[in-house]
């Protein structure tokens, strides 16, 4: 029996070896099990970051194309807005023109045409122009009124009627938002005008 019970004895170190070889499995397992879990879990935390991430994206996207929308729709319905004021202005600026125009170039005109015209200029300058011009062609008219108070045409009138034509071109061109291929490298010289913007 000595024989037997010292074989015993030789057999239980197997058994606690098992056990420490199963014991350190199943702690490797239940570790490997939280590494799987935390990677996981961290997956699934960058795909949940990466999907807000893109539903932002195309939140700022879908806000910036309403915005663009409505400043476009808005520069279109300032532009239709301001029709009317812009070809009564155009209007008005062509008649001032053409009331220049024949107001410094008298030679071989009927009176009857210079006296028409010389009126419609008055007409334009205190009345209806002042509603729709801009200070440059206020500024060139008072230049023409003040050469043509003299009755008689002279090139102080064709300088200013020119200017006037100038900053007519300008004015319009600027109203309607056009880009000018014949930019002027220098503005209309200040006018002697002081008698008329008195009155005016």
């Amino acid at each position: 029996m000595s024989d037997r019970g010292a074989s015993e004895h030789q057999r239980k170190p197997p058994l606690d070896n098992l056990a420490a070889v199963n014991s350190i499995v199943q702690t490797l397992a239940v570790a490997a099990s939280l590494i799987t879990g935390f990677i996981s879990l961290s997956m699934a935390w960058q795909k949940e970051a990466d999907t807000r991430a893109k539903e932002a994206e195309e939140r700022r996207f879908a806000l910036q194309k309403y915005y663009d929308e409505r400043k476009d729709a808005a520069q279109k319905q300032a532009i239709e807005a301001a029709k009317p004021f812009l070809q009564l202005r155009q209007k008005l600026y062509l008649e001032a023109i053409e009331a220049t125009q024949v107001l410094v170039t008298p030679a071989g005109r009927p009176p009857e045409e210079l006296k028409k015209a010389e009126k419609r200029f008055w007409e334009l300058y205190w009345g209806e122009l002042c509603m729709v011009e801009d200070p440059p062609v206020e500024s060139a008219m008072a230049g023409v009124g003040c050469a043509i108070r003299k009755y008689r045409p002279s090139s102080d009138a064709e300088k200013a009627s020119l200017r006037l034509a100038h900053v007519l071109h300008d004015s319009l061109v600027k109203s309607w938002g056009i880009e000018d291929p014949l930019q002027k490298q220098a503005s209309p010289a200040n006018l002697n005008t002081s008698a008329l913007e008195e009155e005016r």
